[in-house]
């Protein structure tokens, strides 16, 4: 029987492997349904429900989040949750954060020790936990 470290492992390994072989879909493979889809293949829940059908662009996207943006939709997620804020570098495969990028703030899952993956619109972009402004452990 695998643990939930393990099936997120494994989750967040097919999800790289799926996301670089395509661009991103505003609503459905963006930074933040990309990491619901691999919680929730882990049997986490679905994190995304609020936001499912909601929005097919950018500016979909940041209209649905509102003011707060991306740290407001991930905290949200971490109070329901019952997430605990974490250091980035104590991260185990599959703990959750968000990282700068050119846009703005953006969704990351923990992949490896010290390394975060987050989804991008060409594909995917891996950071250092340096880079992590915020991180989440979700078991």
């Amino acid at each position: 029987m695998t643990t939930v470290r393990e099936r997120l492992a494994a989750g967040i390994e097919a999800a790289i492997t799926a996301a670089a072989r395509r661009p991103a879909v505003w609503g459905e493979d963006d930074c933040m349904m990309f990491i619901a889809r691999i919680l929730g293949g882990a049997g986490l829940g679905d994190h995304a429900g609020p936001w499912r059908g909601r929005y097919r662009d950018e500016a979909g996207a940041r209209a649905a989040m509102g003011w707060r943006g991306p740290a407001g939709v991930m905290a949200d997620a971490a109070r329901r949750s019952g997430w605990r804020r974490i250091g980035p570098g104590c991260a185990a495969p599959g703990d959750v954060g968000l990282v700068s990028s050119p846009a703005g703030m953006a969704g990351a899952i923990a992949w490896r020790a010290g390394w975060w993956v987050q989804r991008t619109a060409a594909g995917i972009a891996f950071h250092r936990a340096g880079g992590v402004r915020a991180a989440w452990r979700v078991v």
